[in-house]
Order: C-alpha cells, then sequence, then structure tokens
C-alpha cells in the first residue's frame, strides 16, 4: 500500500514539473493554466520552508506552523481553482495542452479535491484544535512539561515562546499531567469542596461520592473528568471563562511545586 501512494505522489509530481515545461502551450489555454502552475510551485516552496523552520528552529516553531497552516489552505483553494480553470480550458481550448498532461491534471485534481473533500470532514468531526496539533509533536510537549517540572522554565516565558499554545488539543501525556495535578475525588460536604459549584456543567449533572472531578488549572472551575477529557478532545478552552487549557496546565504545575505536589484527595 505504501509503495503504491508513493508511485502516485511521484506521477502528480513528475505531471506538475511537465506542467512547467508546457507553460508555453498553457498560455493558449482559455483559462491562465500557466499562471496555476506557477503559483502552484510557489505555494508548494512556501509550504515546504514554513515547515521546515517550524521543525528546525525552536524561535520559529509557532509562527512557522501557522504560516505553514495560512499556505496550505491557500494551497487548497487554489487548488479548487485550478479544477474550474481546467474545465473552462477543456471546454473551450482542448488542444491547449499534450494529452499527456491533460490526462494527469485529471488524475491530480481528483486527488486534490478527495483530499479537500476528506480535509473538511475531519475538521467538522474533530475540530480545529485537532488540525493544528498536527503540525506539533507530543517530544515537543513532553520536554515542555520536563522543564516546567524541573524548574528549568518559566510559565509565562514558554507560554510566550509560543503564542499558539492554546490553539491545538493536548497529547496524551499532557492529559495525564493534567489528570496527576488538578484532579480529585469528589467527597460530599468536604472542606475541598467547600464554595463551589455541586453540578458539572458539561453534564449538568450533580457530583457525587466518589467522582472524580479535575479542577481547570488556575480558574479552579470544576467538572467531571470524563466530560472536562472529552469536552478538551475538540476544543482548547475551559466550559466557563475559556481559559485556555496548556497555558493554564503551565502555570498550575509550576505554582504547585512543579508538579511534585499534586492536588490532596
Amino acid at each position: 500500500m505504501s509503495d503504491q501512494l508513493a508511485q502516485v505522489i511521484i506521477y502528480l509530481i513528475v505531471v506538475m514539473i511537465r506542467g512547467l515545461f508546457e507553460l508555453d502551450n498553457l498560455k493558449t489555454c482559455a483559462a491562465p493554466l500557466h499562471i496555476y502552475i506557477i503559483v502552484f510551485w510557489v505555494l508548494i516552496l512556501g509550504i515546504a520552508i514554513s515547515v521546515g523552520a517550524s521543525v528546525s528552529i525552536r524561535s520559529m516553531q509557532t509562527i512557522g506552523a501557522l504560516f505553514g497552516f495560512i499556505l496550505f489552505v491557500l494551497f487548497c483553494i487554489w487548488n479548487l481553482s485550478g479544477i474550474v480553470m481546467y474545465s473552462v480550458s477543456m471546454v473551450q481550448t482542448p488542444d491547449c495542452m499534450s494529452r499527456e498532461l491533460s490526462q494527469g491534471l485529471i488524475f491530480f485534481f481528483i486527488i486534490c479535491f478527495v483530499f479537500f473533500i476528506f480535509g473538511l470532514f475531519i475538521v467538522c468531526l474533530k475540530g480545529t484544535s485537532q488540525v493544528f496539533m498536527l503540525m506539533r509533536t507530543q517530544t515537543e510537549a513532553n520536554r515542555n512539561i520536563q522543564n516546567l517540572a524541573n524548574g528549568q522554565v518559566r510559565a509565562q516565558e514558554l507560554i510566550r515562546q509560543n503564542r499558539g499554545v492554546d490553539t491545538y488539543a493536548l497529547f496524551a501525556d499532557e492529559k495525564q499531567k493534567l489528570l496527576e495535578t488538578c484532579s480529585y475525588y469528589y467527597q460530599a460536604n468536604a472542606a475541598l469542596n467547600e464554595s463551589r459549584a455541586e453540578d458539572c456543567v458539561i453534564c449538568y449533572s450533580d457530583y457525587q461520592d466518589g467522582d472524580k472531578i479535575i479542577d481547570y488549572p488556575m480558574c479552579k472551575h470544576k467538572y467531571h473528568a470524563d466530560c472536562l477529557l472529552e469536552w478538551i478532545k475538540t476544543r482548547t478552552t475551559c466550559p466557563v471563562c475559556r481559559r485556555g487549557i496548556r497555558s493554564s496546565l503551565y502555570e498550575a504545575i509550576e505554582e504547585r511545586g512543579q508538579g511534585r505536589h499534586p492536588p490532596e484527595e
């Protein structure tokens, strides 16, 4: 399967390279397909540079990832425009390109359209926070948590260095750290529960003895653990006050002795 996918990718690259060698012919098309080909490669180059910068240069991680995402969105829109240009050209000037390029572009646009629909489906199903998470790594997240726990970095400094810190969902190890740092078991009438809401605003159910509760980091709004973990799969803010989950977790780890002292049960 991977070999077939590689062959498809190589074929599509060859098709678009062939388009560069047929720019003069494409100028005779009813729609500006020659401009489409040029802009296509400019966007590809921009995406490659942005991804490379976000991976290799720490100070460029957030900016590079955001710029790369913007270019990728433009890339998708541009390819949809390319479908329209191609259709118009084939109707009015079908002889403006070689048969090989024409067939290759048909296949390329079909693949682009399928991936575009699939991308929309993923965004609608899982939310943009899951999409942004694809541009990050579990290793980076674990390193940030470890540096906080060891006192090697301040929370506010880490947040400033990562301006998009609350735009993508928590990784598995970060969720575990949230549970370790901010969860406890509910006890009715206990001092731990004084002056706090007695029902979860996510599921609207009352808390019962033994329910596992998470105090949202810093703002202290209280939720069933399962409810909040489900909530932050597609969202990155507190359901009540909209405070960011990752930045709040960073501050909570620092405040509670670099994560060595979770709240008492």
